[in-house]
């Protein structure tokens, strides 16, 4: 740095009420080499004199607005920063050196400064130091979603990532979120989810919102992350799994009582097991009462064996009282069915039967029965026996 620099802001800084007494380490910061300058800020630390420490931050930040990045000044303002307890700070003195370390964060280019800063502001957080986090994980993840060939992931995002682990808002829940939907940092997707589950709990209208507006596949995706992460609660993935299963729903029985497409009956079979998944009984009767779609879009194709099989063996897992009676009215028609020399998909009758023994419904009693004199495969007729004896009379 050139020594008309230093000589000029250390007339300002002389000016300050603060500098006017005699310390040593006052003086040697006035009149010494940079090398004085950080050995006063350690001496005022020792002191523990934070009011000195805001005022060379000050000082480094006044510089720096003059004369941009300089390594010397880099090397004042980390220590500074390193050295300083905001926790004895009178709230206004606090309040100006989170505004010097704010200024370091975003405007001085070392990584070493910023990280010291954000190492200090992560120590006393406020509502304008997590807006100016989640503002600067926003840019970073918008950086790399425009320039996908980019890797923007570094040791100051990583360490902002875990703040807003620890201090996030709803904003911060949704900043990455949606990163992770966009596919963003692909390589530290662990790191991103660790760091948005622990916010989910107070963000469940802004995962419902992004659901909203997000077409199937992204629902879809939308749901494996939510469900597959242990961290995030059950509630909250009962909430979204039960939001997807009424949509899917109502958009059936707007369309002959048929799922719209393929994807449209994946979403609602992934949306069900995630319900059941979390024993979200919230949703019972809406399953059982649509099985009929589901067993129309079977019919139709829409859906394929196994994922009609996972639909049923769900229903049980989330049962209600008309759990069994669906199910053993849907086993009558496959027994239709194979009396009049049709052949029902053995997975499809075995899966029924199955969930019939499992719920023990006495309901379902003739139809099993009728089930052992039919010519199904021995496979099923001995499942049959066996939820007969499963009833619970």
């Amino acid at each position: 740095m050139a020594r008309k620099a230093f000589v000029a802001f250390a007339v300002l800084f002389c000016a300050c009420g603060a500098f006017l007494s005699s310390s040593s380490y006052q003086k040697n910061f006035l009149k010494g080499s940079l090398t004085d300058k950080i050995q006063a800020v350690e001496e005022a630390a020792e002191s523990s004199d934070n009011l000195f420490i805001v005022k060379a931050m000050d000082f480094a930040v006044t510089c720096h607005g003059e004369i941009g990045d300089d390594g010397d000044l880099d090397l004042l303002m980390e220590r500074a920063a390193r050295l300083l307890d905001l926790e004895v700070l009178p709230p206004d003195k606090r309040n100006e050196a989170l505004r010097c370390l704010g200024h370091a964060f975003t405007d001085f280019s070392s990584q070493d400064v910023r990280l010291a800063a954000l190492d200090r502001i992560a120590t006393y957080m406020t509502p304008d130091s997590l807006e100016l986090i989640n503002a600067f994980v926003a840019g970073r993840a918008q950086e790399e979603a425009d320039n996908p060939e980019l890797d923007t992931m570094d040791a100051l995002l990583e360490k902002s990532l875990l703040i807003l682990r620890e201090d996030g808002d709803r904003v911060s829940f949704n900043i990455l979120f949606i990163a992770d939907l966009m596919g963003v940092w692909r390589s530290y997707r662990q790191l991103l989810e660790d760091s948005f589950a622990p916010l989910a709990a107070g963000a469940e209208n802004e995962i419902l919102k992004i659901a909203d507006s997000a077409g199937v596949s992204q629902k879809m995706k939308i749901l494996d992350i939510i469900g597959s992460n242990e961290n995030i609660p059950k509630k909250t993935k009962g909430k979204l799994a039960e939001k997807m299963i009424l949509e899917e729903i109502n958009s059936a029985r707007d369309n002959r009582g048929v799922f719209s497409s393929k994807e449209d009956a994946l979403l609602y079979v992934q949306s069900v097991s995630l319900a059941a998944e979390c024993r979200w009984t919230r949703c019972a009767q809406s399953i059982a009462d649509s099985f009929s779609i589901a067993s129309k879009s079977y019919g139709w194709g829409l859906l394929d064996a196994d994922a009609f099989c996972t639909i049923i063996t769900d229903m049980v897992r989330v049962s209600c009282p008309d759990t069994g009676r669906f199910l053993s009215q849907y086993l009558g028609s496959l027994n239709k069915d194979m009396e009049s020399g049709g052949t029902p998909e053995e997975a499809v009758v075995l899966s029924v039967i199955k969930a019939l023994g499992g719920l023990g419904d006495k309901a379902a009693f003739d139809y099993l029965l009728y089930a052992t004199y039919l010519d199904y495969p021995s496979d099923v007729t001995d499942a049959a026996r066996l939820a007969l004896a499963k009833l619970k009379w």
